[in-house]
C-alpha cells in the first residue's frame, strides 16, 4: 500500500497496442499518520502520585480510537476513556496498585481527515511503593535526643497529613 503522508505521481495512461501515452498527470501526497505528541506519562515512568486519570494527546482531532486499556500483567485495570478532539482521556476507576508495572495501551485510532495510527502504542509505567526519603538532616551520632531534623522524600507528600503516628525514633534498635 501508499504510506502516509508520502508523494507520489498520479498519472493516466492510454494504452493502444504496443503504445502508450499519458492522458494525465499529478503530483499528490497521501495524507500524514495519527501520532502520539504527548502523555500525562511516558515510557518507563515512575509514578509517585495517585493519577484518577491519564491523558493521550494526538496529532490531529480523532474519529475513533480502539482498545484502549492500562494492564497489570495479564488483568485489564478498570477504566472508561473519552475522545474530544486529539486528546484521549482515560478515567481510571479506582486508584493503581502500588509497587506494580503496568503497560498503556492504544490499538488504533482514526483521524477525521483518514489519517490512523502506524503502529499500536505501548506505553510501559511503574507505581512507586510510596514516599522513600532521598535526604536527611538527622546525625548519624551522637545526637541530642531533643534535636530538630528534616526529613525529605522523593516527591510530595499530602499537606494534611498527620506524620505523628507514622514515624517512630529509636536508638540502638530499641
Amino acid at each position: 500500500g501508499l504510506l502516509q503522508g508520502a508523494p507520489y505521481t498520479f498519472m493516466l495512461k492510454q494504452k493502444l497496442g504496443d503504445s502508450s501515452q499519458p492522458l494525465y498527470t499529478n503530483e499528490l501526497t497521501t495524507i500524514t499518520s495519527v501520532d502520539l505528541q504527548s502523555s500525562s506519562i511516558v515510557s518507563g515512568q515512575i509514578i509517585y502520585d495517585t493519577p484518577t486519570t491519564l491523558q493521550l494527546t494526538f496529532s490531529k482531532p480523532l474519529t475513533r480510537v480502539n482498545d484502549v486499556k492500562i494492564s497489570q500483567d495479564a488483568t485489564i485495570v478498570a477504566s472508561s476513556y473519552s475522545v474530544e478532539g486529539n486528546v484521549v482521556t482515560i478515567t481510571l476507576d479506582g486508584p493503581l496498585e502500588r509497587q506494580k508495572n503496568f503497560v498503556l495501551s492504544v490499538d488504533s485510532a482514526l483521524a477525521v481527515d483518514g489519517g490512523y495510527l502506524e503502529s499500536p502504542i505501548s506505553l510501559p509505567f511503574s507505581t512507586s511503593g510510596g514516599p522513600k526519603v532521598v535526604n536527611s538532616t538527622l546525625p548519624s551520632s551522637k545526637a541530642n535526643p531533643s534535636v530538630a531534623f528534616t526529613l525529605t522524600f522523593d516527591h510530595s507528600l499530602k499537606g494534611d497529613q498527620d506524620f505523628g503516628s507514622l514515624v517512630s525514633v529509636q536508638s540502638g534498635g530499641k
